[in-house]
């Protein structure tokens, strides 16, 4: 009786001595099989870890850059059994949690099983700057990968600078940045990159000098309550006071 047949007649005759002949049905009928396992099961085109058809449920880690991901599965009873869960939509994946997906089999005799797998995502680990600005200009030979610039000769009158740092990735965050006050002579600046995982960092540093003041001018000059004038002549400052007046501050 080949697999495929359910079902199937079978006609015995028998012939007695004196020529009677009589005919015998029997109609044979196959149980429906039971075998609702899987011969594999992949997430985005790999077998997942340690696959077994006996064993239904699996743990997964994937990076965080992993926002979704392909299930695919085969049955062992390619003929009878059949999947009835969709797979033709990719599954969605969701950070902090443990991201379940089922996939049920159900077998000739309408027994089912199913296999679940459980997924999580890890948290991003990118701790880079897309761009580091200044007053609004990218600072001079940036790349994300060069983590200390120098910036000289800032004028003496340049009190605060406009510093905005931006993360490659949306889920770091940053630190530092900002209006940040600038001293005259050295000043280091340093900018934090938090990734998506807590646990990572990484600084940037600016290096900034700010010139000290060289203005030697004056505004005015008063003496004993009398403002001198400039004598454009003898190029002098000039003021007359009382006659009574011994001692000036």
């Amino acid at each position: 009786m080949p697999a495929s047949e359910s079902t199937k007649t079978i006609i015995l005759t028998v012939t007695a001595e004196d020529g009677t002949i009589t005919a015998y049905t029997v109609n044979v009928i196959r149980q429906k099989s039971s075998n609702n396992n899987l011969a594999d099961l992949k997430v985005n085109g790999t077998t997942v870890k340690n696959f077994n058809p006996l064993t239904q449920t699996y743990e997964l880690t994937v990076p965080g850059t992993t926002s979704e991901v392909v299930v695919s599965a085969t049955v062992e009873d390619t003929d009878k059994a059949e999947i009835t869960t969709d797979l033709s939509n990719p599954f969605p994946l969701e950070f902090d949690t443990r991201n379940k997906i089922e996939v049920t089999v159900k077998s000739e005799d309408d027994t089912t099983k199913t296999y679940t797998i459980y997924i999580t995502r890890s948290h991003r680990q990118d701790i880079t700057l897309k761009d580091l600005t200044i007053n609004g200009v990218t600072i001079s030979d940036f790349t994300n990968t060069k983590d200390n610039y120098t910036l000289t000769d800032l004028p003496y009158n340049t009190h605060q600078l406009n510093i905005v740092a931006t993360p490659n990735d949306n889920l770091a965050t940053k630190t530092g940045d900002g209006l940040v006050r600038i001293n005259t002579g050295n000043n280091k600046i340093t900018i934090t990159v938090i990734a998506h995982d807590t646990s990572i960092t990484h600084d940037y540093i600016i290096n900034v000098k700010r010139n000290l003041n060289n203005d030697t001018s004056i505004k005015n000059i008063t003496l004993a309550g009398k403002k001198a004038t400039y004598n454009t002549s003898s190029k002098k400052y000039e003021v007359t006071v009382p006659n009574n007046i011994t001692a000036a501050y």
